[in-house]
């Protein structure tokens, strides 16, 4: 399972987490662009070059910009627009919990309309108390 963070194409993609990259893949196509850092999966992003396999990179540093990669890329009419998919090991994990525990008042205005749905039914409490804002994942220039 992962999510989808709504962005633009000026959008930067920042670690979440510290960690070391285990894989960049590059897209083309049809084929989804992405980095893995630790055991957490950023997909559709055009990595930076001086980012490599073994880089040791910190919460916060910037990773790349969002890639208009995917099964339906631009110009496509069914292009979902772009986003980036974040998403926690082989998908066992929910993100949508993952990042509203950890920065739920940064997170709610990059949300997709289904995800978004998502929390006010899981996480009403919280989100009664959400404070709308940008999250750490993406940060726009």
């Amino acid at each position: 399972m992962g999510i989808d963070l709504n962005g633009t194409a000026e959008s930067q993609v920042a670690a979440i987490e510290d960690g070391k990259v285990v894989s960049i893949y590059p897209g083309s196509g049809e084929k989804v662009s992405y980095i893995k850092i630790g055991n957490i999966k950023y997909m559709h992003v055009k990595v930076y070059g001086h980012i490599k396999e073994g880089t040791d990179v910190k919460a916060g540093d910037i990773i790349g910009t969002l890639d208009d990669t995917g099964k339906y890329a631009k110009p496509d009419p069914k292009w979902t627009g772009w986003h980036l998919h974040f998403q926690i090991g082989d998908g066992e994990k929910n993100p949508i919990e993952y990042l509203m525990n950890s920065q739920p008042d940064l997170i709610w205005d990059f949300l997709t309309p289904d995800n978004q749905q998502y929390v006010i039914n899981k996480y009403p409490n919280l989100y009664n108390k959400m404070k709308k804002g940008e999250p750490e994942v993406l940060k726009k220039k």
